[in-house]
């Protein structure tokens, strides 16, 4: 093999290496800070602080999920006035645990209370995914289905596929109305099936009879110094990502030891931050690995990169001969 197309590989091969070693993993049910936040809720709640207790009963719940949890969850919201959360967690508890006696009841005399006042959203998606609320997240977790209730009033749905593309759409229901909304992926880009075409065109277009192939192939393409230069971007934005990752993870070890609500907001925000690096370093190392087949003297073929980024995670797909 020449030495240009072994390096060649070689580097595309080390940046995709990287990007799955930054990439999220999921993680397993964090049993012990479950139980911590669920006793911090029940603090709380014995405090009389419910929105707080709220807060730390649905953390024990995303963390290792339980119907002790969401029914304490339930009961917080609706104690400090929050309706609409109560009823989601309701629905919730029905959805998932209606085969228990005890949260079915919570669940329906919840639901009896406060759903005559809100607007209940029943939402499909084709294929699965996450559903913001007014362009913020409210189910982070990708599903076919998606229910829960809102005050009644004009709200913004929108859904994030695994594929990074969006959908949305503007509702305005009443109070006790039920709204049945899908949300369908929308077709790629018409650009791209042009831009196929053509190549495909090209491809199939006999050359001149004079003109040399190699001749070609060497003056087309990129500089090489330009997959480098984004291989390098890509490389330091990781080094950001593992740096603000590991903050992250310092911020929640304090917070543990010295619970308040600064410490919390501040993670809740490190946590986002370390989100954009990590969607940032996906698109940067698909950016590199693309140019790097484009660039003068590559006669790699073949070969399609398909990033996709949703709210909690990135990945890259890459396909094709080195």
């Amino acid at each position: 093999m020449p030495p240009f197309k072994r390096s060649h590989s070689l580097y595309c091969l080390g940046l995709v290496a990287a990007l799955v070693w930054v990439a999220p993993r999921s993680a397993g049910a964090d049993v012990t800070g479950a139980a911590r936040a669920f006793a911090e809720g029940q603090s709380a709640q014995l405090e009389g602080k419910y929105a707080l207790a709220a807060e730390r009963f649905e953390l024990a719940f995303t963390l290792q999920p339980s119907k002790e949890a969401l029914r304490s969850a339930a009961r917080m919201q609706l104690s400090a006035e929050n309706f609409a959360r109560a009823a989601t967690h309701a629905q919730m508890l029905l959805d998932r645990f209606g085969e228990d006696p005890q949260s079915a009841e919570l669940a329906r005399s919840i639901l009896e209370e406060v759903a005559p006042r809100l607007a209940r959203y029943e939402v499909s998606c084709t294929p699965a995914c996450a559903l913001l609320v007014d362009h913020l997240a409210y189910f982070l977790e990708p599903a076919q289905t998606h229910r829960l209730y809102l005050p009644p009033g004009r709200v913004l749905l929108g859904a994030q596929f695994e594929s990074g593309r969006k959908a949305s759409r503007t509702m305005l229901p009443s109070a006790g109305q039920t709204v049945r909304v899908e949300l369908r992926e929308p077709a790629a880009s018409a650009t791209t099936s042009v831009t196929r075409e053509a190549s495909a065109s090209e491809a199939s277009s006999p050359r001149e009879p004079h003109a040399p192939a190699d001749a070609d192939k060497a003056s087309k393409g990129l500089p090489v110094i330009v997959p480098w230069l984004t291989g390098a971007a890509t490389v330091a934005c990781g080094a950001i990502t593992i740096w603000s990752a590991l903050d992250t993870k310092r911020q929640h070890d304090e917070y543990l030891e010295h619970p308040t609500d600064e410490k919390w907001q501040a993670g809740l925000a490190r946590q986002r931050m370390t989100n954009v690096f990590l969607a940032s370093t996906a698109v940067l190392a698909a950016t590199t690995v693309t140019l790097t087949f484009f660039v003068r003297g590559s006669n790699q073929t073949r070969v399609a990169v398909r990033p996709a980024i949703s709210p909690t995670s990135a990945s890259l797909d890459l396909t094709g001969r080195f």
